[in-house]
């Protein structure tokens, strides 16, 4: 018995290809949901980095000034905060900065493991530092 190819074409279309269920997201839409999650995330961040900045202004001042007024280092000047040095020494991300007043180096004190400033506040003057090292001090 002999199949016609005419036939069988008939008899078997293939499926649109335009169905989706009705339980997953266009791709327009997917893009749209990230686009929204990754404004709010950023908003987020810069939002509080510049409401922390401001906190950490008064906990920079009572702890830090004493060597780095002015974002100058009187213990070791290649150290200051500068955005120049920072970056020279790979202290230039809040990240490596809150590391630094966490556990001390050289002359620096241990502010976090000694308790002399709350986990919060070091993200504060960590935010104060990144903030005023990038308008020059």
């Amino acid at each position: 018995m002999m199949t016609n190819p005419v036939l069988v074409k008939k008899l078997f279309k293939p499926l649109p290809v335009t169905y989706k269920p009705h339980n997953q997201p266009t791709e327009k839409q997917m893009k749209t949901i990230i686009s929204v999650i990754a404004l709010t995330i950023s908003g987020f961040a810069s939002s509080a980095i510049a409401a922390n900045a401001e906190l950490g202004k008064d906990i920079f001042f009572s702890n830090c000034t004493a060597c780095h007024a002015g974002g100058k280092n009187i213990m070791a000047p290649g150290k200051s905060l500068s955005k120049e040095d920072l970056e020279t020494n790979k202290v230039n991300s809040a990240a490596a900065i809150i590391e630094l007043i966490t556990n001390g180096k050289g002359p620096m004190p241990a502010f976090g493991k000694l308790g002399v400033i709350s986990a919060p506040d070091i993200e504060n003057v960590a935010a104060y530092i990144l903030k005023k090292s990038g308008e020059g001090w």
